[in-house]
């Protein structure tokens, strides 16, 4: 990968003018207006370059930043190299730092005050292991002096290491909550598609269909996207609406959004991938979900450009509205940090969530350089988490033959991450949930779990099936023995995983001859679960 150099030449490469600051760079070529100050040409001798402009209005201490894409750093040797001018009896300052993205710091790594001499000179600044493994963007300070002779400028600035990687978009992808508008969405104008996503707050003008709230906010002052199906007499009609281009994806990639599909003629939601290789389609919902706002997360690998294509597909009435908001990109799309979050986990979860044979890549806590053979590399488990001697640790062997011991828990750490993320069973409907929860299935404690020592740390097995259950979203569950209920979609919640889910080649039934019919003394009532 690595960084492209900022020639300045054609633009910004990618900077942007802070919105906080007092003034703006400016993109230049050629001498600076005033007199004793500025560079006459660009660094080499030609091109474009950024500058401050000291002159009136500016006064000192004015200071304008401007601040790089997002990069991912997975060496602590990734340094950083630029060309500066500072010219003029009035010099001010020229700050260089970096901004960790996860926790928004920002730290100051070099700095110039004063005039240097009327030529280009370069800086070369090191992250260093404070960096490793982060997200992180680069930024300019320009701070004015006392005169107009102060211009101070910047021109061929890059990380000189593929270590230094330049984040695709889907880091940078701000979550669309449609609150100010399509935010970064376009509507399809193409021959296939016949009608336009409307913005919308509050209630859809249907009785029957539709919701009558947004995600966001959770009230009828926030904005949603929707299908309106009314006035239409044929059914079919498409209505698609396309992201900004996305760069490739790492290995494990996740869109998460929250869709509403409630009413008895709703059609389908699909959502695609456009590439120069055409639509390729991820995911599917069709029929009634429910009055409902439900979460779905679509697993994307593309190795290039790309579009995210929602579309949502007319039913044959007026009770077909089809609803989408807070459309985001998971962490896991960086590479570098993993999406998932598996500090809530026991050590018996852990042992099924990283088995032997689960397949890893560096995590957000990793700080062990090349020791895996790269960026975007995998290992496989060897030693789970209950099989490894030191509580809170695991062992893998990486593709490249190394072997070692990583931190799953140990100083709250976590070394690695599942290349495969956990399931999310909220994105199912309930009728599919009750073909995946089927008697005999087995399960352990899920995301959801509050049920303290009540499996006693084992995995469990269904007892009847999920649809012969009288409460929706309740399971009957065996553990050691006992039988008690749990939910698995009741209250928004889901106490189980499905042990096939999480644990590599592990059968879903637990012995070939599942009961079909409940037990003769089930109630109409599942059992009150015993915390």
């Amino acid at each position: 990968c690595g960084s492209k150099i900022a020639s300045f030449d054609s633009d910004m490469n990618g900077f942007t003018q802070n919105t906080s600051d007092t003034f703006d760079w400016t993109r230049r070529s050629g001498s600076t207006p005033s007199f004793g100050t500025g560079p006459s040409f660009g660094h080499g001798g030609s091109g474009s370059y950024i500058y401050i402009e000291a002159s009136f209005p500016r006064r000192v201490n004015h200071s304008a930043v401007v601040t790089s894409p997002q990069y991912a750093v997975s060496q602590t040797t990734c340094s950083y190299t630029f060309w500066y001018h500072m010219y003029g009896g009035s010099t001010g300052t020229l700050k260089f730092y970096v901004i960790d993205i996860s926790t928004g710091k920002k730290s100051v790594l070099w700095t110039r005050s004063g005039q240097q001499g009327n030529l280009w000179q370069s800086a070369t600044v090191k992250l260093g292991a404070a960096f490793n493994g982060k997200i992180v963007q680069v930024a300019f300070e320009g701070i004015v002096g006392t005169s107009y002779d102060g211009d101070i400028a910047v021109d061929d600035a890059g990380f000189d290491s593929s270590s230094c990687c330049r984040v695709g978009p889907t880091c940078g992808f701000k979550k669309a909550t449609f609150q100010s508008g399509l935010e970064g969405f376009i509507q399809d104008k193409s021959s296939g598609d016949q009608m336009d996503w409307v913005r919308r707050a509050g209630k859809t003008p249907s009785a029957s269909t539709g919701p009558t709230f947004d995600h966001s906010m959770l009230n009828s002052s926030g904005y949603y996207m929707y299908l309106e199906t009314s006035g239409f007499s044929s059914s079919g009609r498409r209505a698609r609406l396309y992201s900004k281009p996305l760069s490739s994806t790492s290995k494990v990639c996740s869109l998460v959004f929250w869709y509403h599909m409630y009413g008895s003629t709703i059609n389908a939601l699909n959502i695609y991938t456009n590439s120069t290789a055409g639509l390729k389609q991820l995911w599917s919902r069709r029929g009634n979900q429910g009055n409902i706002w439900r979460m779905a997360r679509v697993f994307i690998n593309q190795s290039s450009e790309f579009n995210v294509v929602f579309e949502a597909v007319a039913g044959s009435s007026f009770t077909g509205d089809i609803a989408i908001d807070d459309v985001s990109f998971a962490q896991d799309c960086c590479g570098v940090l993993c999406g998932e979050s598996y500090a809530s986990f026991n050590t018996f979860q852990k042992s099924l969530i990283f088995a032997n044979g689960t397949r890893v890549m560096r995590g957000v806590d990793w700080n062990y350089a090349n020791q895996d053979g790269g960026w975007g590399t995998q290992g496989t488990v060897v030693f789970d988490p209950r099989s490894y001697p030191r509580t809170g640790w695991l062992q893998v062997k990486w593709d490249n033959n190394h072997t070692n011991a990583y931190r799953v828990g140990y100083q709250s750490k976590y070394d690695i991450c599942r290349t495969t993320p956990l399931p999310w069973y909220n994105q199912y409907a309930v009728s599919e949930l009750a073909q995946m929860f089927i008697a005999n299935t087995s399960v352990f404690r899920g995301r959801d779990w509050k049920w303290k020592n009540q499996d006693g740390n084992s995995t469990g097995v269904i007892a009847f099936n999920m649809s012969l259950v009288n409460n929706p979203g309740w399971l009957h569950v065996t553990f050691l023995g006992q039988d008690n209920s749990y939910r698995q979609g009741a209250e928004n919640a889901y106490d189980l995983f499905r042990t096939c889910d999480v644990v590599l080649k592990r059968p879903c039934l637990a012995s070939p001859t599942p009961p079909t019919q409940p037990p003769t003394q089930a109630t109409t009532q599942p059992p009150t679960p015993r915390p």
